[in-house]
C-alpha cells in the first residue's frame, strides 16, 4: 500500500454487521504513519494526497486485520473495505464499505 496512515475505531464489519474495533490504513492528509482515533485532526504537509480544505470528504480504507466475529478479510482474495468521513479536516466517522474510487477519496463539496 506504500506510505499510508492508521485509525483505530469501532464500527461494524461490512459482512456480518457486528460492532468491533478495527485499526484500518487510509491515504489521506500527510502520508507518514500516522496514527489518529477518531475526532483527531489530520497532519497536512510533505507527501500528501487529498485537500486540506474539503469541508466533507469520505476516504477509502482498509483493515489491517479479518473481522475477529465472521473472519471476514481473512482471505487475501477479501478486502475488509471502510469508509472514513473526514469533516473539516476532521476523522469523524468509520463506515462499512462495498464500492471502491479510483482514487481513494471522494471530495464532497
Amino acid at each position: 500500500m506504500g506510505a499510508f496512515n492508521t485509525i483505530t475505531g469501532e464500527t461494524a464489519c461490512p459482512k456480518c454487521k457486528q460492532i468491533s474495533v478495527f485499526r484500518i490504513q487510509f491515504k489521506y492528509g500527510e502520508k507518514w504513519q500516522y496514527e489518529y482515533l477518531l475526532g483527531d485532526a489530520l497532519k497536512w504537509g510533505k507527501n500528501e494526497e487529498g485537500r486540506k480544505d474539503a469541508k466533507h470528504a469520505l476516504v477509502l480504507g482498509i483493515s489491517e486485520h479479518p473481522c475477529p466475529h465472521c473472519h471476514f478479510g481473512s482471505d487475501v482474495r477479501e478486502d475488509l473495505d471502510f469508509l472514513l468521513l473526514i469533516e473539516e479536516n476532521k476523522l469523524k466517522a468509520i463506515f462499512p464499505h462495498q464500492i471502491l474510487w479510483n482514487d481513494g477519496f471522494l471530495i464532497l463539496d
